[in-house]
């Protein structure tokens, strides 16, 4: 290591960790490579069942050889890909970064669009309203450190990568990986980039088979209720369309294959950029897509989804082994997590309600605003407080039949606004009325204006509600589907998914392995926004407004000693 840098990342952990300074002749050089891991939808408890398994490699030594976080949940409503990452990428709440969802409505548009969707470049970080750990890193080392994102999902690569990274993520159209002009604005994309894609699936197998013998798993082939996609049955094997058809790139990302062939990058990545080879720490992000298809496909239960687990550890493990090969043993630090958990197929959930399974959004918005419609013509002046003075009953030439819901983009309602300022309404009286009508469906918990958030005292759906809440981008109230409940495409593709405030949509893996930690369990409760504060502490990064602590656990270990700095 470089005398001059080894003594700034001194100074600079020794600003976050005076007690360190008592031992003098040590210094603590950061991990040469820092590594995020993300497996989508990857649930906390079956994080610690596979790490349990006599079967498992790569879970189990994560288990075993890092600091385990057994009970880290998100504090934030709206479990999915988008927030979930993007809250790992700042350390703050969607309340601060602005990712309320996967999706959100544009009401200068009239229509919805994606989280990382830019007008000028299609695709990248535009809409992140918060600083990233990657921007840190990017910044402390003048633009010299190399900082990589890849995923099957655009996002579940462009946030982490944050405004100074390089973002790769599949197309289905292209069969391959892809970036956009934001992070290569000549257009000249790199060469090894097009050798992967061109490389990558003839190493693939034409069906995904069991990996083990079929007593050897613990749920049942064929179930109904199951949803895969278009061209498979719902047992085994799944075997590919022909390659090259757009069909064939579908399938994979509902295959453990669509996880091997993002790995495969990821070492390009590492190999071509020469990552962790110099004096400046680089950072990698590897989000694992397979797991979150396959759970919504054929849901958490089912055989697809336990022998996606068995080859993911598979490949954690054959992933921990190339890096102690490529980088070193001690010489990387990798930090592990999910964006969001799960919920079982409800119609597999006992007493659960087979009329409430689905929200199916446009038929909420159609039947709400007839609810709405029909009421404002029947119910009196007084009890509905108009404003503006109005005094008698509505009647048809206010045009009260004009729909007042533009929008749900769950798990947010729009209202429409310019209307109800138009014809005199009052929306806090709106949203009681519609908060009771949706309410008393069966597959709507509950209804939440967005005006009343600040009223809800120390109701926890409030709480988990308001750090998701963003001005201009977040709807005039938030429904919360039922227990086994969730929004579905009309007809339903899926069979089973998450995005609800529930535990079981928010508990996640948060574990480290590396560097010089010493293993240990913790039960503490602790959230994803820990894992940016905690890595920036050992990159020897400050910390930014509104993290949390780093966590103690993680911590580097003096190992060199301090060298004379070189005459210069």
């Amino acid at each position: 290591m470089n005398p001059t840098r080894r003594l700034a990342t001194m100074a600079a952990l020794l600003a976050l960790n005076p007690g360190w300074a008592q031992d003098t002749d040590a210094t603590f050089e950061p991990p040469a490579l820092t590594v995020i891991v993300v497996v989508d939808q990857l649930t906390a408890d079956r994080t610690r069942e596979w790490a349990h398994k006599a079967s498992s490699s790569g879970f189990r030594r994560l288990w075993q050889g890092g600091v385990v976080y057994g009970n880290a949940a998100y504090d934030h409503a709206t479990s999915a890909t988008a927030p979930g990452h993007a809250t790992i990428a700042t350390g703050v709440h969607p309340s601060k970064h602005g990712v309320i969802s996967n999706f959100w409505y544009e009401r200068e548009v009239g229509r919805q669009f994606p989280s990382v969707w830019d007008r000028e470049h299609g695709v990248s970080p535009a809409r992140l309203a918060a600083p990233t750990l990657a921007d840190s890193l990017h910044s402390a080392h003048q633009g010299r450190a190399k900082i990589f994102s890849v995923s099957i999902k655009d996002r579940g690569a462009v946030f982490i990568a944050g405004q100074h990274g390089k973002a790769f993520w599949y197309s289905v159209s292209s069969g391959g990986f892809v970036t956009s002009s934001f992070y290569y604005p000549e257009g000249a994309q790199p060469e090894w980039l097009s050798a992967h894609n061109e490389s990558s699936y003839r190493q693939l197998p034409a069906a995904w088979e069991l990996l083990m013998p079929g007593e050897a798993y613990a749920h049942e082939d064929d179930r109904r209720h199951e949803m895969p996609p278009q061209g498979w049955s719902n047992v085994f094997p799944h075997s590919y369309a022909p390659a090259g058809t757009r069909l064939y790139y579908d399938q994979l990302r509902y295959a453990p294959d669509g996880d091997r062939i993002t790995m495969g990058l990821a070492q390009v990545i590492i190999e071509n950029e020469s990552l962790g080879e110099d004096e400046v720490p680089d950072l990698l992000s590897v989000s694992l897509s397979a797991t979150d298809r396959i759970g919504h496909a054929f849901g958490p239960g089912s055989r697809e989804a336990e022998d996606n687990l068995h080859r993911l550890d598979r490949l954690l493990s054959e992933f921990l082994d190339y890096l102690d090969s490529r980088i070193g043993p001690g010489r990387y630090l990798l930090a592990l997590s999910s964006d969001h958990g799960m919920r079982p197929i409800p119609e597999y959930v006992p007493g659960a309600d087979p009329e409430a399974t689905r929200i199916f959004s446009r038929r909420l918005i159609e039947a709400l605003n007839r609810q709405l419609s029909t009421g404002l013509n029947t119910i009196g002046v007084q009890d509905f407080r108009v404003v503006q003075g109005l005094n008698r009953q509505l009647s048809s030439e206010l045009n009260v039949d004009e729909d007042l819901v533009t929008s749900i983009v769950m798990p947010w309602a729009y209202f429409n606004l310019a209307a109800i300022e138009r014809l005199g309404l009052d929306l806090d009286s709106i949203s009681h009325m519609a908060g009771e009508w949706l309410e008393a469906r069966p597959e709507i918990a509950r209804a939440v204006p967005a005006s009343r958030l600040d009223d809800c005292g120390d109701d926890r759906i409030c709480e988990l509600i308001r750090n998701v809440w963003f001005s201009g981008r977040s709807g005039e109230m938030y429904v919360v589907e039922s227990q086994n409940s969730f929004v579905s495409a009309d007809p339903p593709v899926y069979a089973a998914s998450h995005g609800s405030p529930y535990l079981a949509d928010l508990r996640v893996p948060v574990l480290f392995y590396g560097a010089s930690l010493k293993p240990a369990i913790v039960d503490r409760r602790v959230t994803p926004r820990h894992i940016a504060p905690t890595l920036a502490r050992a990159l020897g990064l400050p910390l930014l407004e509104g993290w949390e602590k780093p966590l103690a656990e993680v911590a580097v270990e003096p190992t060199v000693t301090v060298e004379p700095a070189e005459p210069q």
